[in-house]
């Protein structure tokens, strides 16, 4: 039974309200539910224990969804569909209006689905046939979707609802792993029998293509699985020359020549030849010569070989030209007192100057020869060999007192002159180990006092006065004041040493 119920306040004086029921008392066969003031919901077949009373608490104002069921063993009460009391009674309620069998109500014990108010019958029992309810397995007749799935719940027969037979599902086809399919790609499967395709991947259809996911080879259309995905069978013997693109799946034989491209997975064994580029993983075993370029990995192996760490200097290997010299950013360019010539390809001296052979730098030539002439031009009798006057490094260079003003290289080092007399304290050091040496000699004969007393004529300083343009003929024309102005203005001190430089004969500095 089943009923919605509702009162509006509670009777003072006690008692209970009826608030429906069936038959009379004196037939034996009456059944009616009423309600206590104080004792709350009862069932009552009149004589009998009916085993859920007292049912439930229900109070004025509100409206409550009442149902009594009994399954021929049970009586259940649902209070807003959720169930609050069950018992067995000790005596079968009478059903039977006039002689006839009332319909039964949801849960109530059932032979067939005309017994039953909602017209479904599973189990025995008056059911719903909703999606979700029980219903025996094979008969569809059980819901009112009629579909009923092979765990014994009403489905909607869509693809992956549960199933046992074909007509369970919507789409007629129920997969050996009890859900229902229509066999494409995707689609729930027990075996390749299930999917168009034919191919059944972990209970799902698949193509079985190149590419796709498999588990052995039956998976695929190539027979051939590796890795978890399907490819194409590798030959069994190396190819005689290398791929265009890089494989999928290593070759059991190395390649008899390396790839043009680097592959995503490591080869099972070492080419002979190294690749010309890295490849994107270590190699599983170490290869017999060493990689022409390091991996941005480290091997899991060591090399048979030491490998030789990546050159980092931008100018190895590149040889310049006469008188070029790489530089750090890897670009051949022309040494000191050297111009490039012929579109930037070779160097050479600039125009007006010449090679110094000892040096291997470009000069000025001096604005007098440094060579005395000969007494006579001609020789009485004729020689076995030229006659030329040669200065020799120990005697003294006449006639110039000029340094070159680019640099040299002496015991592989690179120097000027300046550099000699730049730092006092070390001057004389350096005067006595590099001006013995003919390359300094010839390069720095005025650092070196090996030249004749020679004033520079184009040189001017500034007196302490202020008088300016002062040449070095000052210092020595007033014999008187020689020695005063010496001491006063040929120091080290007095412009940075400029004056003992420029004015080496007026300073009286130069080597008798």
């Amino acid at each position: 039974m089943a009923a919605w119920v509702r009162w509006e306040s509670v009777n003072p004086h006690g008692g209970f309200m009826g608030l429906f029921g069936y038959g009379r008392a004196v037939d034996g066969k009456a059944w009616y539910l009423f309600h206590y003031w104080t004792g709350g919901l009862n069932l009552d077949y009149w004589e009998y224990d009916e085993g859920i009373n007292s049912i439930y608490t229900i109070y004025p104002g509100f409206w409550y969804h009442v149902v009594i069921t009994w399954d021929g063993t049970n009586n259940r009460a649902y209070i807003n569909g959720s169930l609050v009391k069950t018992g067995a009674p000790n005596g079968n309620p009478k059903t039977e209006i006039e002689g006839l069998e009332a319909p039964y109500a949801l849960g109530e014990t059932c032979t067939n689905a005309n017994d039953c108010d909602s017209g479904y019958c599973a189990g025995n029992v008056c059911r719903d046939g909703a999606i979700g309810s029980i219903c025996d397995v094979g008969e569809n007749g059980d819901c009112v979707s009629n579909f009923c799935g092979g765990d014994g719940y009403c489905t909607d027969g869509s693809i992956g609802s549960s199933c046992n037979v074909g007509a369970s599902c919507s789409s007629g086809s129920c997969a050996g792993n009890h859900q229902c399919t229509d066999g494409a790609l995707s689609s729930p499967c027990g075996s390749g029998s299930d999917c168009t395709s034919g191919y059944c991947v972990s209970n799902q259809c698949n193509d079985g293509a190149i590419g796709s996911t498999c588990v052995s080879a039956s998976d695929c259309a190539t027979e051939f699985c590796a890795l978890g995905q399907c490819a194409l069978i590798p030959s069994s013997e190396p190819s005689s020359v290398p791929s265009d693109l890089p494989s999928d799946i290593p070759s059991d034989l190395p390649s008899s020549a390396p790839s043009s491209l680097p592959t995503s997975v490591p080869s099972d064994l070492p080419s002979d030849i190294p690749s010309d580029v890295p490849s994107n993983l270590p190699s599983l075993m170490p290869s017999s010569l060493p990689s022409l370029l390091s991996s941005s990995e480290p091997s899991s192996m060591p090399s048979h070989l030491s490998f030789d760490p990546p050159i980092l200097d931008p100018c190895h290997g590149i040889t310049c030209s006469n008188h070029g010299k790489c530089k750090g950013n890897g670009i051949c360019q022309c040494e000191d007192t050297f111009i490039q010539v012929k579109d930037g390809k070779d160097c050479a001296c600039p125009d007006e100057t010449f090679l110094h052979a000892s040096t291997n730098r470009c000069y000025v030539p001096t604005s007098s020869p440094t060579l005395s002439p000969v007494s006579s031009p001609v020789t009485l009798s004729p020689t076995s060999a030229p006659v030329t006057t040669v200065p020799t490094p120990d005697s003294p260079l006449e006639d110039s007192c000029e340094d070159i003003t680019c640099t040299f290289i002496v015991n592989d080092k690179e120097i000027n002159c300046d550099w000699l007399s730049r730092n006092k304290k070390r001057e004389q050091k350096r005067k006595d180990a590099y001006c013995a040496l003919n390359e300094v000699k010839m390069a720095c004969p005025l650092t070196c006092n090996f030249c004749n007393c020679i004033d520079d004529a184009s040189y001017t300083f500034q007196l302490k006065s202020g008088m300016d343009g002062v040449n070095c003929s000052w210092i020595s024309k007033n014999k008187s004041k020689l020695d005063k102005r010496r001491a006063k203005y040929c120091t080290d001190d007095y412009d940075d040493g400029a004056i003992v430089n420029a004015c080496t004969k007026s300073c009286g500095l130069c080597a008798n």
